[in-house]
């Protein structure tokens, strides 16, 4: 016979889950960033990240849970969690990530063009 919870119990057992979604997401994101991008590699993180994913779930809802079992909401609140940093925060950090280093490398672009266009002209002449 399954348990029926309050809503407030649910809505909380939910939070927690997209919390630890979001969680497994930056870690995913960061392994990638840090060994990089390949078939193998991507396929080993892939199936890390699901096995965590697993564990944290089963984990989760034998420890934790109002329930005591893992339920479908729990996996919904990781996929909604991962969700939202893959789909909003990861975008715009690569975007701020991609003007930090714009900005990083101007005074070496500059440096270079105001350092050695006269040495092209002096040539040319």
């Amino acid at each position: 016979m399954t348990v029926s919870l309050p809503w407030d119990r649910l809505l909380q057992d939910m939070l927690d889950c997209m919390g630890w979604g979001l969680l497994l997401a930056i870690g995913y994101d960061l392994a990638r960033t840090l060994v990089g991008t390949g078939f193998w590699r991507c396929l080993v993180l892939d199936l890390t990240g699901f096995l965590a994913a697993a564990v944290v779930v089963r984990g989760y809802g034998a420890g934790i849970s109002a329930a005591g079992v893992p339920r479908w909401y729990h996996v919904l609140g990781m996929i909604l969690g991962a969700s939202a940093w893959f789909g909003g925060v990861a975008p715009a950090l690569a975007e701020v990530r991609r003007k930090v280093l714009w900005l990083a490398g101007r005074p070496v672009r500059l440096a270079r063009i105001w350092g050695f266009a006269p040495f092209k002209e002096r040539g040319k002449a």
